[in-house]
Order: structure tokens, then sequence, then C-alpha cells
């Protein structure tokens, strides 16, 4: 080959630089563009045929691994079938190769050798660069540990179909796996990550192509499925097999979730529109109508537009003292006088009151409650000082403690800062917390009553016997009251028969006095369960049949002066 050769090939190899340096697109399309680069530069090193491929083994970013070959040029013209093969390792723990073939009969010269031994490494390096590109264009829109898209991508996913006028063939799913806690007990963490990842796989292989499921995490599945698809896609959710690896060996079970739905209408305008609707849904399936299906509808929004407006006056009420607490009296069954209270939160706005019932379940779905609980608490301490300060005996306070706290390792020492600064006796401040059966979360309340008892506040278990771990409760804790939930209460005197109801509300309360506990009952509205309780020898009760909860003020008047 002349110098004159020699040069035109070098410029040649030069535009190639050139075009690859400038490319920013993905991997996949980084094989099309090589077609058009090396066309001219294998002309004039008389290549007739150029293979490349990419092996890369299997990841939690490509659960399928990567294995693609491809011919990137091919003159037409016969090859010998003895290529110059270049192999390069990649980061990814795979390979990447290149095979020259040149023209039948021939072999290459020394110099053709080295311009392709320089094609083949910029073909690497570019390669690489495109395939970095494209690995972490992935990882954006990817749940690593799953491999499913994330909620970015399932929301692009949204507004591409928006664009195209096609949205309103879909609905949207918020799933949430049922029970998966029991895999983790079952299986040690990384087990436990391994069905997640499974379960999503199979999960996300009953979507079409034209349709998808991410993961949001956790738990916690997002789908977007054509509306012609519904029944097949929820039939399908229903029974997801899986394995678990345990200490005893493997064991198959299936998976079921809780659907909340949204029907996506057709004038859809934003992909968020449709956070909100199913994620509604699914709290309202799982948490008061206790289905496995639920679609939302206009009384929901209704809810959601309800719920929007508490969170959005919240931090303003409670910056601005709106919330009080009222007190609702405790009597003793004996003496038949008032012998403490509970302090309850009350919204005062505007000149009405807001019922619980319209903000704590709304407070309580992302733990804003617990700004309210120490509010209350604070003015429960007040209360009780001023009984101190004015010399008057205090009555026992009882304040509510959410699940939420126990998220906070550091709630006791919250709480016990907040009361130290007052100079009652700690033994007529109690907290009422709730049952539990999360294992995780029985341990951090057993470290928080611990605490608090040791400071010499009361403890009791409020809503007795409506949780899987009331028995455990009592074995583990040391309580001082269980409030025997308002449920069996209810029943007494609404049956013909009601041995049963009597039978268990008898053995709650000789059980907790065989402990050393004393048993309130709430919820007491009329005659006759009064006089049940006070016979099956319950200590206390709390009610309406009393007196509903009252501002400070009246409750004075009527119990303390």
């Amino acid at each position: 080959m002349t110098t004159e050769e020699k040069i035109v090939v070098y410029e040649e190899m030069q535009k190639a630089n050139m075009s690859w340096g400038d490319y920013e697109g993905d991997f996949e399309s980084f094989f099309m563009l090589n077609k058009r680069v090396v066309s001219p530069v294998c002309k004039l090193l008389n290549i007739e045929r150029i293979e490349v491929g990419l092996k890369a083994p299997k990841t939690k970013l490509v659960p399928a691994g990567f294995n693609h070959t491809m011919v990137v040029y091919e003159s037409g013209k016969a090859w010998n079938d003895t290529p110059v093969n270049v192999s390069k390792d990649t980061i990814e723990g795979g390979f990447f190769f290149c095979k020259f073939y040149p023209g039948a009969d021939r072999a290459f010269t020394e110099f053709e050798l080295d311009q392709i031994h320089v094609l083949s490494e910029m073909m690497y390096g570019y390669g690489g660069r495109a395939r970095t590109r494209s690995l972490l264009r992935k990882a954006i829109s990817t749940d690593i540990m799953t491999g499913l898209p994330n909620l970015e991508t399932v929301m692009r996913f949204v507004g591409k179909n928006i664009q195209l006028g096609r949205i309103g063939l879909y609905n949207a799913y918020f799933l949430n796996v049922k029970n998966f806690k029991y895999v983790n007990r079952m299986s040690d963490q990384h087990r436990g990550d391994e069905t997640m990842t499974l379960y999503a796989r199979r999960l996300s292989a009953l979507a079409e192509n034209d349709e998808i499921v991410g993961r949001l995490g956790g738990d916690n599945f997002i789908a977007i499925i054509k509306k012609s698809e519904t029944g097949a896609f929820l039939e399908g959710i229903k029974k997801v097999p899986v394995e678990v690896y345990t200490n005893s060996g493997i064991k198959n079970i299936n998976l079921s979730a809780v659907a909340g739905i949204y029907e996506i209408p057709e004038n859809l305008e934003s992909p968020e529109e449709i956070l909100l609707p199913i994620s509604f849904a699914n709290q309202l399936a799982k948490q008061v109508i206790h289905k496995d299906v639920v679609f939302y509808n206009e009384e929901m929004a209704k809810k959601i537009e309800m719920s929007q407006n508490v969170m959005m006056s919240y931090r303003e009420a409670l910056a601005n003292g709106e919330f009080k607490a009222y007190l609702q009296p405790k009597v003793d069954l004996q003496t038949e006088k008032v012998c403490g209270a509970e302090a309850l939160a009350r919204w005062e706005r505007g000149g009405d009151v807001i019922p619980p019932g319209a903000f704590i379940p709304i407070l309580e779905r992302d733990g804003s409650i617990c700004g309210l609980d120490y509010e209350i608490l604070k003015q429960t301490c007040m209360i009780l000082q001023k009984w101190v300060d004015e010399g008057r005996e205090p009555l026992k306070i009882s304040v509510n403690l959410s699940r939420w706290h126990l998220e906070d390792p550091e709630c006791a020492e919250k709480i016990i800062g907040m009361v130290s600064k007052f100079s009652f006796d700690h033994s007529y401040l109690e907290f009422e917390i709730t049952e539990t059966v999360d294992f995780k979360e029985y341990e951090a309340l057993t470290k928080l009553l611990g605490k608090l008892q040791k400071h010499g506040f009361t403890t009791s278990v409020d809503d007795f016997g409506t949780g899987y771990s009331s028995i455990t409760m009592l074995k583990d804790f040391d309580l001082d009251i269980i409030k025997l939930d308002r449920a069996f209460v209810s029943m007494i005197g609404k049956k013909a028969d009601n041995t049963k109801d009597e039978i268990l509300i008898s053995a709650i309360i000789n059980l907790a006095k065989s402990l050393h506990m004393q048993v309130l009952a709430e919820g007491v509205e009329t005659k006759e369960q009064l006089d049940y309780l006070k016979s099956a020898g319950c200590d206390m009760v709390q009610g309406f049949y009393y007196s509903v909860p009252l501002p400070l003020n009246e409750f004075e008047d009527k119990y303390i002066k």
C-alpha cells in the first residue's frame, strides 16, 4: 500500500473516530451506527465482513444478561473463513469481541492488521461508553433490586399514552403484596429480597407488551393495564407462585395482592393525577373495607378532597392552638366515682368542633398524628400541673400514642424530656398503646414501654382483644391496665344468646386480674352493659353512658370543683 493510500486510510479512520466521538445514543443503536461508520474504512483495508458482539452476565439491572452478535459490515464479496479475532473484557464481567474477515484466498497485511486493531480499540472504547450510558439510563429508570421499571418510568409510559390519545384505554393499579412480612420471617433478609424479586418478575409477566408493571418500593407495585384485560390481570394477581428459601428447605407458596384501581379517563392531563386515586383506593381496601380489590369512585374523590383540606390546614391549626385536649371521665365501678380521664383531641375551628373521625384517620396515614399526640400530651401535662398548683388531688389522665411513634427510636426520650418540665407525680400520667402484630414494632414497643415504666408512668394497652398479639402482650409486658375493646362491650344485650361474648369478657377480666392488671371497658353506652361489666368484675368503665368528652372547664365544673 502506497503512502498516499495510507494517508487516505488515516483520514477515514479519523472520520470514524469523530463520528463515534459525537455519538450520544444508547448501546443498542451503536451497532447500527457502526454499519455507516466503518464502511469506507473496510473498503480501504480489504475487510469483507465484520462481526461484533457483547456477552454480559445476569445482574439485578439486567436480569436476563446480554448476549448479542451483529454483522456490522458485509461487502457482498466472498471472504476468508479464518477471521482475525479481537476480544476485550468488560467492566460488567463479560467480554466484547470483533471478527474481521479478509477477502477469499488472501490474508491481511501487517499495515491492515495494525489498523484493524486500532479500529477494534475505537469500537471497544466508544461501544463501552455507549453501553455505560445505556446502563446508567436503565439504572435511573429501574428498580435495582427487582429490575422492574421505577415510578419515573411508569409516569413516562402514562405521559406517552396521553400524547398518543390512548390513555383512556387503561386502568391504573396500586398493588400491595399481602403478608409479605411472613415471608421475611420464614427466611433471612437476603432470601426475602430474592423472593420479592421473583414475585416482581412473575407479576410483570402478567402484563402485555403495551402495558407496564413497576415497583414503588417495599412490597408496593404500580401497574398500567388495558381495561380490556382487567379480569385476566385481577385473576393473575390472586395467586403468584414463588419459592421461599427457609432453614428447613424450599417452600412453594402463592402471594396475592390488595389492589386499588383507577379507571383512567380519556381527558387525563398529567401522569401524576393517577397517583392519589390509586393510593387512596388501596388504603381504603386494606384499612377500611378489608377487600382485595377496590375501584376508585366519586365518593372517594370527596374523601380525598377532605383529606387534602385537612392536611393543608393541619400544620397551621397545630401552630395556632386549634387542637384541644377534651377529657372523658373514667368511672370506678366499685365506688361509682370518677377515678380518671382520657385526653382526646378535638379540633376547634371557626366556632365549630370538628369530630375526630374527620381528621384522626387522615393524620394516621403518613404519621402526621405524632405531632398531635405530642400537643395533647403537653396540654395534659399542663392540666395535671394546674391541679397540683391549685392544691387539688389530680385525677390520672391517659393519652394515646400512635404506632407511628415506634418508628422513632428517640420517642421515649422526647416524652420524658417534655414531662420533666413539670413537677406532678408521673404516676398520674398514663400512656395508652395499641396492640401490634409486627415483630419490628413489637421490639420497638418493648423498649418504649420499658423506658416509660422506669420513669414511673402508668401504661395500658388500648383496644385489647382485637390483635393477634393479645396474650403475648400480657405475657411479655408488665402493663398496669388493659382497655377492653368496645367491640366486646357493644355485643352485650344485642343478641338473644350472649353466652360466648360474656364468657370471653369474663375470661379476659379474670386473666388480667390474675396478672395483677386492672381492666377498663370503653364504649359503655347502656345500663345493661354497665351492670354486666360490674358483675363480671370489671374495674372501670368509660363511655357515653356517663359522659361524652368535655372541654377542660366543663370537666372541672362537673367532676373536680
